[in-house]
This record gives structure tokens, sequence and C-alpha cells, in this order.
């Protein structure tokens, strides 16, 4: 069932795949159709399968500042002035989108 906040848009009962479609039919008719594709995997699904589970999301782009960047730069400032060189490890603050 497809809801727009509480109305109904769309119900369907999806069956099997069956070559390059999934056999589906309207709840209360006899009529069934090969929907092209194969969707059922879409929506045969658990509850958990279907929450939002990142703790938060942004873009790239709406970054100012990285303070890890900015505490790493002066760490690494810092060392240049006590003739240790250039700070060795892992560089922290890099944003990777997935």
């Amino acid at each position: 069932m497809a809801k727009n906040g509480n109305t109904v848009v769309g119900d369907l009962i999806i069956g099997k795949t069956l070559g390059a479609g999934t056999m589906v039919r309207v709840p209360g008719k006899d009529d069934v159709w090969q929907a092209i594709g194969s969707i059922k995997y879409s929506f045969d699904k658990s509850a958990a399968d279907w929450r939002d589970k990142s703790i938060t999301t942004f873009a790239v782009a709406d970054v100012e500042k990285d303070r890890r960047q900015e505490q790493e730069r002066r760490n690494h400032l810092a060392g240049q002035g006590q003739g240790q060189g250039k700070k060795q490890g892992r560089r922290q603050g890099s944003f990777r989108r997935r």
C-alpha cells in the first residue's frame, strides 16, 4: 500500500517474478498483470529495512569548516617551529560520499 500522508494512492499485491517481470494484482480483483522488471525485492523488506539508519546527513558543499583539519594544520605548524617537520599519521577530517 502506497500512501501520501494518510491518503492511500495505490495498493497492489506483488507476486512472484516471472521472466523479465513481476506478477501483480489489485486487491479484490481477479485480473493479474505483469509489471516490467523484478520489483518484488524492492518491497519485500522487514520493518527495520525501511528505516533510515543514518545519524546525520548533509551535502559536502554545506560544510563551512572542519575543525579537525584546522587542528591538524595548527599541529603541523607548531611541529615545524620545533624542528619536528610534517606531522605523520592518518589524515583526519576528509569526507567521502558513499
